[in-house]
């Protein structure tokens, strides 16, 4: 078996690494727990270029159909009025800081925990 010193000249190199693969501070970390700001049909309805009607249909769209597909030109407001659409449904504005792949997967797991099959969001 070969160890790091085996196949490098630098010991010194080796030695640092070692004393930062070693070092365990597992004891000094603590969990933080995250606090979201809460999202509301309110909120959604200021930040989104959309009517109570139409954001009420566009829900129930989801809730019976369990599907729903956003269409329109690049640039319109598709990814921005999906985000602004889960965070309405979930209630909490929590994915901010997520990539959008982990922003989907996230969104994708709250609606099957709702019994919902699949949100399709049109991401052109």
């Amino acid at each position: 078996m070969k160890t790091l010193t085996d196949v490098t000249p630098y010991i010194d190199v080796v030695e640092k690494l070692k004393n930062i693969f070693d070092d365990d501070t597992s004891e000094d970390v603590e969990e933080v727990e995250k606090s979201y700001s809460s999202y509301t049909k309110e909120d959604f309805l200021n930040d989104v270029f959309m009517s109570e009607e139409e954001y009420e249909r566009l829900r129930s769209v989801l809730v019976f159909k369990k599907n729903i597909i956003l269409q329109g030109a690049p640039g319109v407001g598709k990814t921005y009025t999906a985000k602004r659409l889960a965070y309405s449904l979930i209630g909490e504005k929590m994915l901010i800081e997520l990539r959008w792949f982990n922003f989907i997967k996230a969104i994708h797991m709250k609606i099957l925990s709702w019994g919902l099959d699949l949100l399709i969001l049109g991401l052109n």
